[in-house]
């Protein structure tokens, strides 16, 4: 077996995993990461792998099988060096969609290209290798092995290095210069090689020519999404600073004055008690608003955050307190590690839309309500604004949990229609509170059945939806 070609089948493995995990993230700013974006990524992807399977098996049994291969990965290339233009110039433009017509062709032009391309060229490497029929099982098998190490690389590295350190079109153009080195070990030709790697620095040239944000103080791309903060002038001429996660406001300061803007967080600093030296968690740190509120009333605030990127946000543009304690954990992690108990927990746990579900379950709340909370103390949770209806089903279920979990609730709203709006929840352990009638029809989130998430997913689209339709000028909120 040669060994250039089981190089190129490594790289062309990898290349299969960087396009895949890409595709993802350069969707989710406009379409978050939700399920139903990852439902959609990886039918997409099985899609366009079993479809250039067929047509490599179709390519091999004609001859001149290198030159063909060689041409497979070139426009495999290409597509990886689309793609970032794609999601900045192509993707805003199919918002303007229905929401599933928006997700399904933007995932499509993403992935289907790319693995088309790269998925053609397995049969044609097994081809190429194999020298007598009793061998083809064996070198079938060696082939996707290869090729497989090299997506197992590549999914680490994208993960823990790649994205975070150089971003998302960076790392585009990063796996098509390892094509073009896979394309001179297939082909040797040197020519093929000159034009792939002008065409490479032209796409990276264009992009930085083209691709000048306004307004925007700062953007960062990792496996977590998009992370950026903006900034830009109300009607009145003052200055708004928003933290967005994948394109959704996590938090607004109007800068001039540094008043809070979003509702629930001033709904917060009205319902929460005072309380000198008390102590509160904050699960979810967002811009540290919700921190400054607490330590206003005279609470010692701790905040855990998963996302580091965040806590960097909220110190250097948020005025995040210096006398908060800021860990950078997962919230769940947290609190089945810590001794303490606090007067007041708040749940602000949102990614974008999304509310992972592992944070609240019957048994998290248990821990939560025996090990965490004083007497007396209180567990705030911020919630999306669904209660009625099909779209309110994770809302019930959450009720549900917390019931079960022996926590008495009641929710606090605005007038604002349930699309634009929040809940928040003020559940307690103690008895004698008013409570929420429990929901029988529901089931509960538990750690052995995970459903907050997928009770979530239309409301969760919804929202979305909702949001892009206010941010390409479609609606008002």
């Amino acid at each position: 077996m040669k060994f250039r070609y089981l190089v190129s089948g490594f790289l062309e493995g990898a290349c299969v995993m960087a396009a895949e995990i890409l595709s993802a993230r350069l969707i989710a700013p406009l379409y978050g990461s939700s399920l139903y974006i990852w439902s959609a990524i990886l039918a997409m992807t099985l899609g366009g792998l079993a479809i250039g399977y067929f047509a490599g098996g179709y390519f091999s049994l004609k001859p001149g099988t290198e030159k063909r291969l060689a041409y497979l990965l070139l426009l495999a290339t290409l597509s990886l060096l689309l793609m970032p233009f794609i999601s900045v110039y192509i993707l805003p433009r199919l918002s303007y969609l229905s929401l599933w017509a928006g997700i399904l062709s933007g995932a499509f032009l993403l992935v289907v290209p790319p693995l088309f391309f790269l998925g053609a060229t397995s049969p044609m490497f097994i081809k190429l290798q194999t020298n007598a029929s009793e061998n083809a099982g064996r070198v079938g098998g060696t082939v996707y092995a290869i090729s497989t190490s090299g997506g197992i690389l590549s999914s680490f590295l994208c993960g823990f290095y790649f994205i975070p350190e150089w971003g998302l079109h960076n790392t585009a153009f990063l796996f098509a210069g390892l094509l073009v080195l896979s394309v001179l070990l297939v082909s040797g030709n040197r020519t093929i090689l000159i034009i792939i790697g002008f065409l490479l620095v032209l796409g990276v040239w264009m992009w930085n020519a083209l691709h000048k944000p306004q307004t925007i103080v700062y953007n960062s791309n990792s496996v977590l999404g998009e992370c950026q903060v903006t900034e830009q002038l109300n009607s009145d001429g003052d200055t708004i600073r928003r933290l967005l996660i994948n394109q959704i406001v996590q938090t607004e300061l109007n800068v001039s004055d540094s008043s809070i803007i979003t509702d629930y967080l001033n709904q917060l600093d009205t319902l929460v008690p005072p309380k000198k030296e008390g102590k509160a968690l904050v699960l979810g740190l967002g811009g540290g608003l919700s921190v400054g509120v607490l330590i206003k009333k005279g609470y010692n605030v701790e905040a855990v955050e998963f996302d580091e990127r965040i806590i960097y946000c909220a110190e250097r543009w948020f005025g995040l307190s210096e006398k908060a304690l800021t860990y950078h954990d997962d919230a769940r992690r947290y609190l089945n590690r810590t001794e303490e108990r606090y007067d007041v927990i708040l749940a602000d746990v949102f990614k974008a839309e999304e509310q992972p579900s592992h944070v609240l379950t019957v048994e998290s709340l248990n821990r939560i309500k025996h090990q965490q909370l004083k007497s007396g103390g209180q567990l705030w949770i911020n919630w999306h604004g669904y209660l009625a209806g099909a779209n309110g089903k994770g809302t019930r279920i959450l009720l549900n949990t917390l019931s079960a979990a022996g926590f008495k609730t009641r929710i606090y709203t605005t007038l604002q229609p349930e699309a634009y709006r929040n809940l928040l929840m003020c559940a307690s352990p103690e008895a004698g509170k008013k409570t929420m009638p429990l929901f029988e029809t529901e089931q509960m989130n538990t750690d052995d059945q995970p459903c907050l998430e997928l009770a979530n997913a239309r409301a969760n689209k919804n929202w979305r939806e909702h949001y892009l339709r206010y941010y390409q000028g479609r609606g008002t909120p």
